[in-house]
């Protein structure tokens, strides 16, 4: 399983679980990682490599709580 089939899929799974609002504001964060990350697999996926890619997304302007909430969701995976 690659890292963008879990974010994706958890996205399709939670959308109907979570309000609209918290939706609307995970998603976008969310596949802004699929680019760095996406094809990587899961297994091989390392903290180097979060922190490199939450810093080019730093980089591009992504919020400290936006990138929180990619940490929250590779953590609980």
């Amino acid at each position: 399983m690659t890292v963008g089939l879990l974010l994706t899929g958890w996205l399709e799974f939670t959308r109907e679980r979570i309000r609209p609002n918290t939706y609307e504001s995970y998603e976008p964060n969310l596949r802004r990682l699929l680019e760095p990350l996406g094809e990587l697999p899961l297994a091989q996926l390392t903290a180097p490599q979060i922190r490199a890619a939450c810093r080019k997304l730093r980089e591009r302007g992504l919020t400290e709580y936006s990138l929180h909430q990619v940490h929250a969701v590779l953590d609980a995976h």
